[in-house]
């Protein structure tokens, strides 16, 4: 099989560190590729980055169809773009949160994000 994770934003440094345990974590016969956006925010902080990735991400998983790839993973915890990309292709597409919260064995789960690049502290929770 083979899968096109897509990270959605433009950060060339943030890719670097994420495609050695992509690949890592594929099974036996999946072949996969991480690629981040070529334009677009360097990450996404809230909805006009959401907003401002569309296109390019559109583009990408348009791509990634062309290119004979089985399945996109959009690697987000925010699952930006993820209904307009299944609107888009004719492969599955999901997320990293949609996968995440699939396999978990509890009816109820947290996931608390920590974020420390802006002046504030934030913390984020989803139930």
């Amino acid at each position: 099989m083979k899968i096109k994770i897509i990270i959605p934003n433009s950060s060339k440094a943030f890719l670097a560190t994420q495609v050695d345990e992509r690949r890592h974590a594929a099974g036996p016969g999946v072949e996969v590729d991480v690629v981040c956006l070529k334009e677009g925010p360097v990450s996404l902080e809230g909805g006009v980055d959401e907003a401002l990735i569309g296109p390019p991400l559109l583009v990408e998983a348009r791509k990634a169809e062309r290119e004979g790839y089985e399945a996109i993973v959009i690697d987000c915890a925010m699952d930006p773009g993820v209904r307009a990309v299944r609107e888009l292709v004719n492969i599955p597409v999901t997320s990293a949160i949609s996968c995440s919260s699939r396999t978990r064995n509890t009816p109820r789960f947290m996931l608390i994000l920590y974020e420390t690049t802006l002046k504030l502290d934030k913390m984020f929770w989803w139930l």
